[in-house]
């Protein structure tokens, strides 16, 4: 198993440092200090990376270059270093960072060979409160989930007034109900996946 090779190779020993039972401080600060993080598990290829379907969008549209910018309210403290990296493209000027004395939202991927799941736990509101896609200056506002617009169905008309055009990921939770549903004539595109 992978801990007993680190405790056994005198190649690694100088490189690796195993910690066990630190306080969240003490995780904190070794996050902030890290090249490199190994955490053997059963959960092998087990990753910290910016997710969702705002980011991803906004992540691959910036790839093939186009200029994206995005609004969320993202982690604060050791997860918003972490994820800084997958940020370092995108404009993040109308996001805003979740108080550290709040819950942290975060979501697990599941991948398997022939299917996928994410689990979430929310933390409050998806967007910053201010946020109007107007003021933005851009042409087309992709919204990352449906919860989104049943929070903040002003997007859509603000966006509009703007002369934006819209698209729409589902993420669907059953716990949506039809109000979601009405929702989805309103915009451009419409993004489900097979399954949704």
């Amino acid at each position: 198993n992978i801990v007993a090779m680190l405790d056994h190779s005198s190649a690694l020993q100088p490189y690796v440092h195993e910690a066990t039972g630190l306080t969240d401080g003490e995780i904190a600060g070794v996050l902030a200090q890290a090249d490199a993080l190994l955490f053997p598990s059963f959960a092998e290829g087990l990753g910290l990376y910016a997710g969702g379907g705002a980011y991803i969008t906004a992540a691959c549209l910036t790839a093939l270059g186009a200029r994206t910018a995005l609004a969320a309210r993202l982690p604060s403290g050791p997860f918003a270093q972490i994820i800084a990296r997958d940020l370092a493209l995108i404009d993040t000027s109308a996001c805003e960072a979740i108080p550290e004395d709040q819950d942290q939202q975060v979501t697990v991927a599941m991948v398997g060979a022939e299917d996928r799941a994410f689990l979430t736990r929310r933390s409050g509101a998806s967007l910053p409160g201010a946020f109007r896609p107007s003021g933005s200056g851009a042409r087309h506002l992709h919204v990352g989930e449906l919860t989104t617009l049943l929070e903040r169905p002003d997007l859509i008309e603000d966006a509009r007034r703007a002369g934006m055009t819209i698209s729409a990921d589902c993420a669907w939770d059953d716990d949506l109900g039809s109000d979601a549903l009405e929702l989805i004539p309103l915009v451009d595109l419409f993004l489900p996946n097979a399954d949704e």
